[in-house]
C-alpha cells in the first residue's frame, strides 16, 4: 500500500473503535443544538487578495516530528494575530499527532474559521466536525467514490459546515466540479509518494470556474509564490511546514499575509 492508503486503512480501524464508544445518534443529537460557524469560505474569498490558512500539526509522514512542544491554542493566538484568515488544524492521530480536542482548544483563544483537516470517508465524520465546532470540513477526492462524495457535500451543507475537496489532478478536478463543489482546494503533494509539484496549482486553476473558491495546498514557502498564485486568481492558499519550522512563526506568517494583500497600484508604484 502507498502512505495514503496506509493512512486510511489506520483511520478505519480508529475510527470503528470510536464508533463504539460515541453512537452516530449521540453525535446528531449534539449537532442539532449547535450555532451556525463562522463561514471559511466566505473569511477566505475576499476580492482581490489571497488569503492564507494557516496550519498546525505536531508531525507528518513528510516531515517527521514537526513540534516537540504543541500548544493549539497558542499557535492559534499567533496565527489570528499575525493576520491568517482560517486556521487549518490536523485531528488524525497515529500519523500526524492530532486530536478532535486541538480545535477545542484552538477556539478558546481565536475567533478564526476552523479547518477539520483528517481522511474523511464516512457520515460520521462529518457529524463529528459539526459537533466539535469546526467551520469546514476536508474531503479528499482520491478517497471516496463519486456517490460517496456526493453525499458528504451534501451532509456537510445540510449542517452548515463549508466543505473543502482536495484534488490532484484533471480527473479529479472534474469529479469535484460534477459533485457540485464550491471550493476546492489543490494540493501540489502528491500523497501517494509525498512528492510535491507547485506546478500543479497553476496548471490546474484555469479549468475552475470563476465562481468556485480556489485554495492552493503544500509546498509553498515563500512569498513570492503567494504573489504569483494571487495574480493567478487564487482565493487562497493553505501553509504548514513552513511556517512551523521557522524560528519566528508570526513574522514568517506576516510576510506571507501581505504577499496576499498587496494591492495592484502598490505593485505598479
Amino acid at each position: 500500500m502507498n502512505i495514503l492508503d496506509q493512512i486510511v486503512e489506520t483511520k478505519r480501524v480508529a475510527l470503528a473503535e470510536t464508533k463504539k464508544r460515541v453512537p452516530l445518534s449521540n453525535l446528531i443529537e449534539e449537532c442539532r443544538h449547535m450555532k451556525q460557524p463562522v463561514s471559511l469560505k466566505k473569511s477566505v474569498h475576499v476580492k482581490g487578495e489571497l488569503s492564507i490558512i494557516a496550519e498546525m500539526k505536531q508531525k507528518s509522514p513528510s516531515a517527521g516530528q514537526i513540534l516537540s512542544s504543541y500548544d493549539p491554542a497558542s499557535i492559534a493566538q499567533i496565527y489570528e494575530k499575525a493576520g491568517a484568515r482560517g486556521i487549518s488544524i490536523l485531528t488524525e492521530e497515529s500519523y500526524f499527532g492530532g486530536s478532535l480536542e486541538h480545535i477545542a482548544q484552538a477556539k478558546e483563544i481565536s475567533q478564526l474559521p476552523i479547518l477539520r483537516k483528517d481522511f474523511v470517508f464516512d457520515p460520521y465524520q462529518v457529524y463529528e466536525t459539526k459537533a466539535a465546532e469546526a467551520s469546514c470540513v476536508l474531503l479528499i477526492a482520491a478517497v471516496l467514490s463519486q456517490p460517496l462524495l456526493l453525499e458528504l457535500i451534501d451532509l456537510a451543507r445540510e449542517l452548515n459546515l463549508d466543505a473543502l475537496v482536495e484534488i490532484h489532478d484533471e480527473p479529479e478536478l472534474e469529479r469535484a466540479l460534477n459533485a457540485g463543489a464550491d471550493m476546492i482546494g489543490i494540493n501540489n503533494r502528491n500523497l501517494k509518494d509525498l512528492t510535491i509539484n507547485l506546478d500543479t496549482s497553476f496548471k490546474l486553476r484555469k479549468y475552475i470556474p470563476e465562481a468556485v473558491c480556489v485554495i492552493s495546498e503544500s509546498g509553498i514557502a515563500s512569498p513570492d509564490t503567494i504573489t504569483r498564485l494571487r495574480k493567478s486568481w487564487f482565493q487562497g492558499a493553505l501553509i504548514g511546514e513552513s511556517l512551523l519550522k521557522s524560528q519566528d512563526w508570526e513574522s514568517k506568517l506576516r510576510a506571507f499575509v501581505d504577499a496576499g494583500t498587496t494591492s495592484q497600484e502598490a505593485e505598479l508604484n
